[in-house]
């Protein structure tokens, strides 16, 4: 009884790189299309570089106005950006100003 290729293999199993390539081709020396893999990196590449530049906790705690326009974009968008760089740096620069000793403006936890 004669078995294709791929019964072989099932049956067998991979023993050479002969048999590898016949099974897979493309990954063991056949012809590949590259052109589903470019489109891929482009795009990893792409979601990569971000036109937004990253700033620091410190950089938020020094530009109010901006660490509150990042934090209501934030908010506005948490599935896409809560965890980006920027969104993180600015609710912390937030919680760092509120509990600040400087900041006279918290309301005492003390009992009068």
């Amino acid at each position: 009884m004669q078995h294709t290729t791929l019964q072989t293999t099932a049956i067998h199993g991979l023993h050479d790189a002969s048999d590898r390539a016949m099974v897979f081709p493309s990954l063991f020396g056949g012809t590949m299309n590259f052109k589903p893999f470019v489109g891929i990196a482009a795009l990893t590449i792409l979601s990569a570089c971000s036109s937004e530049k990253e700033h620091d906790v410190q950089y938020y705690l020094d530009h109010p106005t901006e660490r509150a326009a990042k934090i209501e974009e934030c908010v506005n968008n948490p599935g896409k950006l809560d965890s980006t760089v920027n969104c993180v740096n600015a609710k912390e620069a937030q919680v760092r100003q509120e509990f600040s000793s400087k900041n006279k403006g918290m309301p005492s936890i003390r009992s009068n």
